[in-house]
């Protein structure tokens, strides 16, 4: 059903202008979306009208299909027209880096997010980590406390890898965290969730009764 839909919103707008093929495409791109037909509607574009996805002004929106249809490389070829036409959009940048990290780039994502951010640096390591090059993401968040210290930056480094599955690292991480915050509740509920990931449920415990 998706499909004739789909095939009818590129047979109405072929009749109309570029703005109406345009304007249909981006219909047609929500309701794909809201179904999850997304394969179904980029096999439509592809059979009727290829051209349209490589219209600049929809290049975000066929990026974003082509990565929820795990084709990264379509995607990535957006991503990067998208920051080649605009360098400074932080957003584009991260959409491409996204893109990058799903391809497991994580060379070329460094040299895209090069610069002093927090932000960016614990992409490219999460990025390293992906790769199971666990030494070279691991220098990275080293070199990273060495400029940007304090609670919040160890407490945001050990749910990271809390999340990647690394928890001896994480807990490295969340206990200079708490320490640094004096044991704060969160730092110390983050830790918990750490300790009991990683087996060492007597630690857990202790921290839940004392932050509870």
């Amino acid at each position: 059903r998706f499909e004739q839909q789909a095939d009818t919103f590129w047979r109405l707008s072929s009749y109309g202008e570029r703005w109406n093929r345009q304007n249909a495409a981006i219909q047609a791109i929500g309701t794909a979306q809201s179904i999850g037909q997304v394969n179904a509607f980029l096999a439509a574009v592809e059979r009727h009208a290829p051209e349209d996805a490589e219209a600049d002004s929809l290049s975000d929106a066929y990026a974003s299909l082509y990565s929820a249809a795990s084709r990264h490389e379509r995607a990535l070829e957006h991503r990067q027209r998208l920051v080649e036409e605009n360098p400074y959009d932080q957003q584009q940048v991260g959409n491409l880096s996204g893109t990058l990290r799903s391809l497991k780039r994580a060379d070329d994502m460094a040299a895209l997010l090069d610069g002093p951010s927090m932000q960016a640096t614990m992409q490219i390591a999460a990025a390293f980590f992906d790769e199971h090059r666990v030494e070279e993401g691991t220098r990275i968040l080293e070199a990273l406390t060495a400029w940007a210290d304090g609670p919040s930056v160890y407490s945001s480094i050990g749910t990271m890898l809390a999340g990647l599955h690394h928890y001896d690292k994480a807990i490295a991480y969340l206990e200079q965290g708490v320490r640094a915050n004096n044991a704060g509740a969160t730092a110390g509920a983050l830790l918990a969730t750490a300790y009991a990931s990683a087996g060492r449920d007597d630690e857990a415990y202790e921290l839940w009764f004392n932050h509870r």
